[in-house]
């Protein structure tokens, strides 16, 4: 699912949502600046079209640019049910390109690229309340 169907896949499915508007290329330089990285493709894409996501029920945050916090090789980006933080594995690029997403206290591998993450686990979290922070068992 591209980022431009996103929005209207939320309004579709009536959730209570909250999508901050873009931002500049002057706010993810600062961001890349005080994080001390320098951000892949697409995460700077998503960013240029969304600086944040709120979601109520399931409750979700995608934390605009100014409130990414780095710590021990990995930039928090997204909390899941209040207390569930995603984060980018800052220290290399994996085999796509881009940073791995992890659980940022087990070190979980949630997935390798944005595009999974967007078009995959955030519809697994919104959908049907999977703990895509963590191994999932299936009966």
């Amino acid at each position: 699912m591209e980022l431009c169907h996103f929005k209207q896949n939320l309004v579709k499915n009536n959730f209570s949502f909250v999508l901050e508007k873009a931002a500049t290329m002057n706010e993810i330089s600062n961001a890349e600046n005080r994080l001390k990285v320098s951000f892949p493709e697409k995460v700077k894409q998503f960013y240029f079209t969304f600086n944040g996501l709120s979601v109520n029920s399931p409750e979700l945050h995608v934390l605009p640019l100014n409130k990414l916090v780095a710590n021990s090789g990995i930039v928090t980006f997204a909390i899941f049910k209040g207390t569930h933080k995603l984060g980018f594995e800052i220290t290399e690029l994996n085999h796509c390109d881009q940073w791995n997403i992890v659980n940022v206290d087990t070190n979980f591998l949630v997935t390798h690229s944005m595009s999974s993450f967007w078009a995959n686990k955030i519809w697994a979290w919104l959908r049907s309340q999977r703990t895509i922070w963590q191994e999932e068992t299936y009966c």
